[in-house]
Order: structure tokens, then C-alpha cells, then sequence
């Protein structure tokens, strides 16, 4: 009998849940809207990729704000990385694995 729950496997990534820098990324896990606080106050580039590669957000004139509400209600449930660069060349990057729920 099925019980409608989806089961998630755990993937092994070697990036922690939410943060691995200085910018805080919140609610882990979110269901419609992601939010990121970068950190310092440069222009972003925000990208957001799921296991396969894919990439299923950019996001490209992120700047002036200290906080950024993303809108992820049309994407599926999963696991998915979201990648923070600096629009300038040779800027940091950042990764942060992050989780979609039901």
C-alpha cells in the first residue's frame, strides 16, 4: 500500500548542508523560497544545479541587497547545489548543497 511519501536517498557530496563559507543560505530544507545572505556586499552570480549537472537557475544582478528570497517553487523535490561567484573575474566561489522537500 503506498503510503504517497517520496524517499530521498542521502548523496554524498563532501559539502555540509546550508553553508561551507560565510553566506548563510536558509530554510534546510525549503520547500518554495530559498533564502541567501551573501556574504560581503560585491555583485553575485547565483547558480542552482541539480545532481545531474543541470543547471535550473542563474540568477545574474544580485547585488545591493544583504538578503535575496529565491523562488524555487517550480522546481521537483531533491538535492541540489547551489554555486555563489562574484561577478567580477577571479572572484570567490562558493558551494552549498541544498535541499528541496515535499
Amino acid at each position: 500500500k503506498a503510503s504517497g511519501r517520496v524517499y530521498i536517498p542521502p548523496i554524498v557530496s563532501g559539502i555540509a548542508d546550508g553553508q561551507i563559507s560565510s553566506s548563510k543560505v536558509y530554510p534546510i530544507p525549503f520547500t518554495d523560497m530559498l533564502t541567501l545572505e551573501p556574504s560581503g556586499s560585491a555583485a553575485r552570480i547565483v547558480s542552482l544545479y541539480d545532481v545531474c549537472g543541470k543547471q535550473v537557475l542563474r540568477e545574474t544582478e544580485l547585488s545591493g541587497q544583504t538578503v535575496y528570497h529565491l523562488d524555487l517553487a517550480s522546481i521537483s523535490a531533491g538535492y541540489y547545489l547551489l554555486k555563489i561567484e562574484a561577478k567580477e573575474e577571479g572572484g570567490p566561489t562558493e558551494l552549498i548543497k541544498v535541499v528541496k522537500g515535499l
